[in-house]
């Protein structure tokens, strides 16, 4: 790919970073979990959809750490490849200047994309990695990245993380407000966790849907080779 598109492509997905900078995200138990200063990969794991990259943004941006961020699951770089990945280092580089931490969102997504991360890791790069776990297991991070990760399980949201992006109370409950948090509690069994469904952004039943038609056509029928 040219130079000049690669860095069309990663200042766009900057600004897109970027953007999420003014917006109040719910704090969740598993930022406690990345460790920023550790010598080893912080790899995120769950299931499409569930916050992953919102997480991984926030616990950086928390630590206002100097930090790069990339996102594979992007259709203008489905063609890179591992040999591909130094050239993208180096646009970060003009586009961020120096920088401690880089962010790999869905690296799973590009061959050979374990060892970029083991040179970086060398190298004394901290990385914090997403992958869906549809795509990046368990027992293959164990052999791509041989003991070189921290890996932090990421669920959609637990009901009481849902009770707190909808301001319902959870405590001191009177007739009133314990009504309101056995509907809160209704509409969570019928429209999950998933984060952009709470905030708003998109209709649950089109959004769910889609997304349970992805999660079990895409991620399992093909990873698996499911005939039937």
């Amino acid at each position: 790919m040219e130079t000049s598109v690669l860095l069309e492509i990663l200042r766009d997905q900057r600004e897109e970073l970027d953007s999420l900078r003014s917006q109040c995200f719910c704090k969740r138990k598993e930022e406690d979990m990345v460790k920023l200063e550790s010598k080893k990969a912080q790899v995120v794991i769950g299931v499409r959809r569930s916050g992953k990259s919102t997480l991984c943004f926030n616990v950086l941006n928390k630590a206002q750490a100097k930090f790069a961020y990339v996102n594979f699951d992007d259709e203008r770089l489905v063609r890179l490849s591992a040999d591909d990945l130094n050239d993208v280092l180096k646009c970060l580089y003009q586009i961020y200047g120096d920088f401690t931490h880089l962010f790999l969102d869905e690296a799973q997504n590009i061959e050979g994309w374990h060892l970029f991360v083991n040179r970086l890791l060398r190298h004394g790069m901290k990385l914090i990695i997403t992958g869906s776990n549809a795509k990046l297991l368990s027992s293959e991070l164990s052999t791509y990245l041989t003991g070189r990760y921290n890996e932090i399980e990421f669920f959609p949201f637990s009901f009481r993380e849902f009770c707190e992006m909808e301001k319902v109370e959870t405590t001191n409950l009177s007739t009133k407000t314990d009504a309101l948090l056995r509907r809160a509690f209704d509409k969570y069994m019928e429209t999950g966790g998933f984060p952009e469904i709470i905030s708003g952004e998109e209709t649950a039943e089109e959004y769910i849907d889609t997304l349970v038609s992805n999660i079990l056509e895409r991620d399992i029928v093909q990873r698996f080779k499911v005939r039937y």
